[in-house]
């Protein structure tokens, strides 16, 4: 079996040959019984696995991929990503924009406490705009909806780094996106603790139907009580940690 996989070269695992992930996995699993054996760390099953997609990956685009003096070869690093609770006493808003063809734009937003229960939601069909714009647009959304909640302690996540860092640092007043930029900017000075920061599209994913689910309403923004059937899933697996390997060049 073992020479099997070693000869198995038409197999691949995210474009790495097979032989070098189940070699490398061979490696992995022995250092990690030596390290429990002899002082006692042990690695959890989703973090065997990402050592050993990220030190395969690694080996086979650092050592294996050829290159000229004149092109610099890309490294690949792997990392796992996760939604994350947010520390008490901080409400998370996750916030997802889409636009389709023909410029149509919608967003979706979810409120989830520090267990990861589901707090409240919605989603805007914005019309015609810009994906910044829409992101925008569900930033914007989510500090009034959190407002009117009264909460105290808001951190809204969004995978756009052009929006969150708009919403950080503003913008010039000939932006097109000033006007809106500048209502969120009010909202952050508000009494009130407000954290907004970037995430990856793996950990966004509940957003992420919201905001393909608001196509389905007019234009306008449209609450969303309780989570559809189809997101608790989703909502699931965030709850109990379901992570993605993200390959990233370094």
């Amino acid at each position: 079996m073992r020479l099997r996989n070693i000869a198995n070269t038409s197999a691949s695992f995210r474009s790495i040959p097979w032989p070098t992930v189940f070699t490398t996995g061979l490696s992995s699993l022995w250092h990690c019984r030596n390290n429990f054996v002899f002082q006692g760390k042990a690695l959890s099953s989703q973090e065997l696995c990402f050592s050993v997609i990220s030190r395969a990956g690694e080996f086979h685009n650092h050592l294996l991929t050829p290159t000229t003096d004149h092109v610099p070869k890309t490294i690949s690093t792997y990392f796992l990503i996760a939604w994350n609770f947010p520390p008490f006493p901080f409400i998370k808003c996750n916030v997802d924009g889409s636009v389709r063809d023909g410029g149509l734009a919608a967003c979706g937003c979810l409120f989830r406490d520090s267990s990861g229960t589901w707090i409240d939601g919605f989603v805007r069909n914005v019309g015609v705009a810009s994906i910044t714009m829409t992101e925008l647009w569900g930033i914007l959304s989510a500090l009034q909806k959190a407002n009117s909640l009264g909460t105290s302690h808001l951190w809204i996540e969004v995978d756009s780094m052009t929006a969150v860092s708009l919403a950080l640092n503003g913008c010039s007043n000939n932006h097109p996106c000033f006007p809106i930029v500048s209502e969120i900017r009010n909202l952050e000075a508000g009494p009130w603790q407000v954290h907004i920061s970037h995430n990856f599209r793996e950990a966004n994913r509940a957003a992420d139907w919201l905001a393909s689910h608001a196509f389905n309403f007019p234009i306008g923004l449209h609450a969303v009580h309780d989570p559809p059937s189809q997101l608790i899933p989703i909502l699931r697996d965030d709850i109990v940690g379901v992570a993605f390997l993200r390959n990233s060049p370094l």
